[in-house]
C-alpha cells in the first residue's frame, strides 16, 4: 500500500479465483477522518492475468 497524497491511495491485493486471498486477520478498510462533510470517489481497477502452471 502507498499513500502518495492525502487524496489519493492505491492499493493492490492478491485475488485467487472470485475472493480475495486474504489472511486470516486481514481486511481492506478506509477510515475517513475528515470533520467535513464532501463527496468520495473510490475507484476500482481489477488487471485481470491468467497463469497457467504446469
Amino acid at each position: 500500500m502507498s499513500i502518495t497524497s492525502p487524496e489519493v491511495m492505491t492499493m493492490a491485493a492478491l485475488m485467487s479465483k472470485p475472493m480475495l486471498s486474504l489472511g486470516t486477520w486481514q481486511q481492506i478498510v478506509v477510515l475517513n477522518f475528515d470533520t467535513k462533510a464532501r463527496r468520495r470517489r473510490v475507484v476500482v481497477q481489477i488487471i485481470w492475468e491468467q497463469v497457467f502452471f504446469q
